[in-house]
């Protein structure tokens, strides 16, 4: 039976699977790695700690797959008798998510020593700076993005290494945004970015869903070494070669597929493709998201998916796509998904169409109306507004006053 070889490389630990086209999950593996903080807002890890985790854990998943099974030396796999307790499993692809919004400088040969996470605060000055400068241009950074801009922008970290220390962004291949594409870009396939990582970066523009050259010039950045951008719900980018098996101990010949950011996974493995209800992701990072129509927005007023302008959109345009895994070229504009963080949407009014609960913002999704919301309702005749429960219910004030999901302190996703 074909499997997925799934490997999710997030904040704390590689984290793989072998799952069957089902979606059952036959086997489970993980392997941690460390980061690096310190009080000026250092956040770094180590790509080598990735490579390392990312081979245990598929040696031990194909332990389960014996006409696909790793080689732990690196040498060129072979098919070896399966034990008893083997599944009789054909490996179909690898499949590649992780974490998003890293900054990772791909050396032109070799390993690279040290990776930005999405979490280091130490470019606020440089993310001034590049507001100011895109702004005397007329161009607002957030709106350009559609996200609300910051210390972790991925641009803002070019610029301040640029500046601090340059020597670390000489003779590159390119800059990737996560571990995903730096194992794509390891294997000699290249340099990929899927579009919802892509979107965490500061560097791409929401409404033709390619990166900017405005802001890569604000930067400092060489457009030519920024990714390739994929397509669809994913994009098999080559196959397993030498290199790919000396450095994971992957099948020769492996299809290797770059999936949609751990974000715009989750998103694809909860709810789907298609716009529906929204979901609470808490992890490491945490975020409400949903699917919703439309090509893109503006946490600054943007044209929201029924054409009208007004600035009530979730910040933070992602892309999950949509369609199958396909093999070819970059598509430029995907369809766009989009998630924003528990505590902007905390700090963003309702819109005048919708009183934020639930039940109406499913109806606006819908393309209907706010008839029917529960807090634009009055009271009904003869009834007051303690009462609504039947007899013995609290004051709807201390109904109210329970803990919600969008009023937590959630760490903001990526």
């Amino acid at each position: 039976m074909p499997h997925l070889l799934c490997l999710d490389l997030g904040t704390s630990a590689a984290k793989g699977a072998l799952l069957d086209l089902d979606g059952a999950v036959h086997r489970r593996w993980e392997a941690p790695y460390p980061t690096r903080h310190a009080a000026d807002g250092i956040a770094e890890q180590d790509p080598r700690d990735w490579e390392r985790a990312a081979r245990a854990v598929i040696v031990e998943l194909l332990e389960a797959a014996p006409d696909a099974k790793a080689s732990v030396d690196g040498a060129a796999p072979a098919p070896v008798p399966a034990p008893d307790t083997a599944l009789d499993v054909e490996v179909a692809a690898l499949v590649l998510t992780g974490q998003m919004q890293d900054l990772v400088p791909v050396p032109r040969s070799g390993a690279a020593s040290f990776a930005i996470l999405y979490s280091d605060t130490r470019a606020g000055a440089e993310a001034e700076e590049l507001r100011a400068a895109l702004a005397a241009d007329g161009v607002s950074w957030d709106a350009l993005t559609g996200n609300l801009q910051d210390a972790t922008s991925c641009a803002a970290m070019h610029l301040r290494l640029l500046r601090t220390a340059p020597e670390q962004l000489a003779d590159l291949q390119g800059v990737v945004f996560g571990p995903a594409g730096y194992l794509v870009a390891r294997m000699g396939l290249g340099l990929w970015c899927d579009p919802t990582t892509a979107a965490t970066t500061g560097l791409l523009e929401a409404r033709t869903r390619d990166w900017s050259p405005a802001v890569a010039r604000a930067a400092g950045l060489d457009p030519a070494l920024l990714p390739a951008l994929t397509g669809a719900a994913g994009l098999v980018v080559g196959h397993a070669g030498a290199e790919a098996t000396a450095l994971l101990g992957v099948p020769d010949g492996l299809p290797v597929v770059l999936a949609p950011g751990d974000a715009g996974a989750t998103t694809c493995g909860i709810v789907g493709l298609a716009p529906g209800d929204a979901y609470v992701y808490l992890g490491t990072s945490g975020w409400l998201a949903s699917v919703l129509p439309g090509t893109g927005t503006s946490p600054t007023g943007a044209q929201d998916a029924g054409g009208e302008s007004d600035g009530e959109e979730p910040a933070g345009v992602e892309s999950a796509g949509a369609g199958p895994v396909s093999e070819g070229q970059p598509v430029r504009n995907p369809p766009a998904s989009r998630t924003t963080s528990l505590s902007e949407r905390r700090r963003r009014p309702p819109s005048p169409r919708s009183c934020g609960s639930p039940r109406c913002l499913r109806r606006r999704r819908r393309g209907l109306g706010p008839a029917g919301c529960p807090r634009r309702r009055g009271p009904g005749p003869g009834r007051s507004a303690a009462r609504g429960a039947g007899a013995g219910a609290r004051p709807r004030s201390e109904r109210a006053a329970r803990p919600a999901l969008d009023r937590g302190g959630a760490v903001p996703g990526p």
